[in-house]
């Protein structure tokens, strides 16, 4: 999936600190306002970093009902110039996975290597400090991650793509550097993912979510720490 626009941009900046004060250049992360239009009637708007926007609008569109599958997209066309998202798509012809289903197990190690991974692989964050990361992986191996200045979008990304390209979720992690929010947790249980990992802390209402869905919340995942919130039987070798 093409960029369309590029990634950064370099503004001006009047910066102070231990070496003085110096007036530089600092590399910033571009944001887009991308209209997307759906059968030719404006469907949302997204504020986004530019990049695989197909993967990002499949994604919404499945995690929103309006797409059962990938078969129901026709066409996506994108106009950069007018930073537009166009596509034509069928009725739904059946719901997203939905919750969890397999019997997963993952060992604790396996869990801390990824949390390892995660912020390594995020070249644009180390640059900008600008995007939020996920990423799905099965067992210890990291099989690909998206950036976006949108969390959620990040998601859309990563499950656009497990539809586009036939992914199982079923027995996947899905990795991620924001905050385990409820809203995160309903867009995994709609993927049919088992394992949440964030780097981040979580809520109340993400927990309750994730007990009743069966998904098992790991949040503050560290190379050398993490806490396993719900659903522990999943993770091996940990107590």
């Amino acid at each position: 999936m093409a960029e369309y626009q590029p990634v950064t941009g370099l503004r001006p900046v009047c910066r102070r600190d231990a070496a003085g004060k110096t007036r530089s250049w600092d590399e910033v992360v571009t944001e887009v306002a991308c209209r997307l239009y759906v059968n030719g009637e404006l469907w949302t708007e997204f504020l986004c970093l530019p990049t695989d926007l197909e993967y990002m609008v499949v994604g919404h569109l499945a995690l929103t009902g309006r797409i059962g599958s990938a078969a129901d997209v026709q066409e996506i066309t994108l106009d950069a110039l007018n930073n537009a998202i166009h596509v034509k798509v069928r009725p739904a012809t059946g719901p997203a996975p939905g919750p969890p289903r397999g019997d997963v197990r993952l060992p604790a190690d396996a869990i801390l290597s990824l949390a390892a991974q995660l912020p390594t692989v995020s070249t644009l964050f180390q640059r900008t400090g600008g995007v939020h990361t996920s990423g799905i992986a099965r067992g210890d191996q990291l099989l690909f991650f998206f950036e976006d200045t949108g969390r959620h979008n990040a998601l859309d990304k990563i499950y656009g793509r497990c539809l586009l390209e036939g992914v199982p979720t079923w027995d996947k992690v899905l990795l991620f550097s924001g905050r385990a929010t409820a809203k995160v947790v309903m867009k995994v249980r709609q993927m049919g993912i088992p394992i949440l990992v964030s780097r981040a802390a979580t809520t109340t209402l993400a927990l309750d979510l994730a007990e009743q869905a069966g998904i098992t919340l790991v949040g503050f995942a560290r190379p050398d720490r993490l806490n396993i919130y719900t659903h522990p039987e999943r993770i091996t070798g940990f107590l």
